[in-house]
């Protein structure tokens, strides 16, 4: 299925004002390394501990992310979600230190994935 097109995008909102264009615009705006984990964490379908996402990076054969540094890449997610999202305080990509988890809301992942979606 290709990628739409963002102008063909609704402007209903599907949780707490976030639109079918803000996650497109944010996946469209943030560093190429904050764009491969969100991709990762949608395909495992929103949620992921730390641990796993370091992993995952730590071998990856064509994209490899140092551990340390993968924190510092989803902080262009938090900068963008402030220029692209909403008007109010919800976040794109929760992430809970105490749990040291990652997660997404889960009325997000579409739009996620079809702004992931290779054109």
């Amino acid at each position: 299925m290709p990628r739409p097109d963002p102008v063909d995008l609704c402007g209903e909102d599907l949780w707490e004002g976030w639109t079918d264009r803000l996650p497109f615009g944010t996946v469209a705006a943030v560093m190429p390394g904050a764009r491969t984990v969100l991709r990762r964490l949608v395909e495992l379908g929103g949620t992921a501990t730390f641990g796993e996402v370091q992993q995952y990076f730590a071998g990856h054969p064509t994209t490899p992310i140092e551990p340390k540094t993968i924190g510092g890449a989803l902080t262009s997610i938090r900068a963008v979600r402030r220029r692209i999202g909403p008007d109010n305080r919800t976040n794109l990509l929760e992430r809970d230190d105490r749990r040291r988890i990652y997660r997404i809301e889960p009325a997000l992942l579409e739009g996620l994935k079809a702004g992931l979606r290779p054109r």
